[in-house]
C-alpha cells in the first residue's frame, strides 16, 4: 500500500470518527432540545393554570361576615385583600323553576318554567343564554333549591343551591356558551356572592 493509500485510509477513518462524533452530539442536542420543549410546554400550561381568574366577595348567610377570595384557573382559592367589585347583575329564579324526579339511583331535575327576578323583585325577560342555562341545569344531580344567574360583562355564572340528604350545599358554576354546559368553579357553602371581578 502506498503513502497515498495510507493517507486516504487515515482521512477516511478520521472522517468516520468525526461523523460519529457529530451524530452523537446531534443526538444529545436533540434530546436536550426535546426536554426543554417539554418543560416549556408543561411549565407554560402550569403557569396559565396558576394564574388568578376571579375575585369573589362572599357574605355568610347567617353571620353576614364578608370574605374576599381569589379563584385561580386550576380551582385553587386563597384569601385576598379587599377589592373593588365590577358592576354585575344578579337574577334569582322562582322556587318552582325545576321539578325533581328519581331516575335509577339519581335525583335529577326537570325544567318547569323560566322565571327570573332582579334585585328589586321585578321579573325580567331571560335572554337566549339564560334560557340555555336553565336547560343545562337539568343535568345537575340532586334537587335544586336555589338558582341564581350572575352576569358579569358578557360572562354568565350560576349559583345553585341543592338539597343533599337534608343539607344544602351551593356551588358556583361558569356557563360555557360554546359547549352550552355548566362548569363547576367553587363550593360556596352558606355564602352569597355580593361582589365579583375578573382578575386583570
Amino acid at each position: 500500500m502506498g503513502l497515498c493509500d495510507e493517507g486516504s485510509m487515515f482521512v477516511f477513518i478520521n472522517n468516520e470518527i468525526i461523523s460519529k462524533g457529530v451524530k452523537n452530539v446531534n443526538k444529545k442536542m436533540f434530546i436536550v432540545i426535546c426536554i426543554l420543549c417539554i418543560n416549556v410546554f408543561f411549565l407554560g400550561g402550569c403557569s396559565q393554570e396558576n394564574r388568578p381568574f376571579l375575585y369573589l366577595q362572599l357574605q355568610d348567610d347567617e353571620t353576614k361576615k364578608v370574605e374576599n377570595v381569589i379563584l385561580f384557573k386550576n380551582g385553587r382559592t386563597q384569601k385576598s385583600d379587599v377589592f373593588e367589585s365590577e358592576q354585575f347583575n344578579i337574577y334569582s329564579a322562582s322556587s318552582n323553576s325545576f321539578d325533581s324526579y328519581i331516575s335509577g339511583n339519581k335525583v335529577l331535575n326537570q325544567l318547569n318554567r323560566i322565571e327570573l327576578f332582579d334585585r328589586d323583585g321585578n321579573m325580567i325577560e331571560a335572554d337566549a343564554h339564560m334560557k340555555d342555562i336553565f336547560e343545562a341545569a337539568e343535568s345537575i344531580e340532586h334537587e335544586i333549591w336555589g338558582f341564581q344567574i350572575i352576569k358579569l360583562e358578557q360572562t354568565y355564572f350560576v349559583s345553585i343551591q341543592l338539597n343533599v340528604n337534608w343539607q344544602s350545599p351551593n356551588d358556583l358554576y361558569i356557563y360555557d356558551t360554546k359547549q352550552r354546559i355548566l362548569k363547576h368553579l367553587i363550593r360556596l357553602d352558606g355564602m352569597d356572592v355580593i361582589g365579583i371581578s375578573f382578575a386583570k
